[in-house]
């Protein structure tokens, strides 16, 4: 008699009545529990059908990564890839490529240096001059690939003072130069303090 009651009062129910009675999910947005499972469809399906994880993973295996001739999967660099400056096989993001300039390829203080890509590296910095003698600028890190052009000028550090540079020879460490002071309509001669004149040198060349 109460099965039959039961079976009877199911009758004048919803099917959504129905599955709420017996602890079924609802037609309409189920949220299952514990580990469902789906019909796989076939390869290249493009219905409204369920994606398994299966059929997800296979469709996914015959993408190659992208290349200069080939479609494929793009692999975005590390910081440390972008720094580098040899990776040929990732693509740089604009925050990555802002970071290939940064880390060991720069440092900006006032002697310093910028490395390129291709291999220019610009440096730059500021010396006191020596005492009646050469001034030696020396590079923050060397040029190993040769130096191109070195350029220098002088501040004068006292009122009244006219500071003049020459270059007088370079190489790939550093570079000599002659620092000379003029005032008061007098010729120019080799600063005879250290600081006399404060030496602003570039130089260009290859990392």
């Amino acid at each position: 008699m109460r099965a039959a009651s039961a079976a009877g009062g199911l009758a004048t129910k919803t099917p959504a009545q129905v599955l709420g009675h017996i602890g079924g999910a609802p037609l309409a947005s189920p949220q299952f529990t514990g580990t469902p499972k789906a019909p796989t469809p076939s390869a290249g399906d493009k219905s409204t059908r369920v994606a398994t994880t299966e059929f997800v993973s296979s469709a996914l295996a015959p993408v190659a990564t992208a290349a200069e001739s080939v479609a494929g999967i793009v692999k975005l660099a590390t910081t440390a890839q972008a720094q580098a400056l040899t990776d040929d096989l990732t693509a740089l993001t604009p925050k990555k490529l802002a970071a290939a300039f940064a880390g060991s390829n720069q440092l900006i203080v006032a002697n310093g240096y910028q490395k390129l890509p291709g291999g220019l590296l610009l440096q730059w910095g500021i010396q006191a001059s020596a005492a009646s003698a050469n001034t030696v600028a020396h590079y923050p890190i060397s040029f190993t690939g040769g130096v191109l052009a070195v350029f220098g000028t002088g501040l004068n550090t006292s009122g009244g003072i006219q500071a003049y540079v020459t270059l007088n020879s370079y190489n790939t460490a550093n570079a000599t130069f002659n620092c000379f002071v003029a005032g008061n309509g007098s010729a120019a001669s080799l600063a005879s303090t250290v600081g006399g004149v404060s030496l602003r040198w570039f130089a260009i060349g290859k990392a």
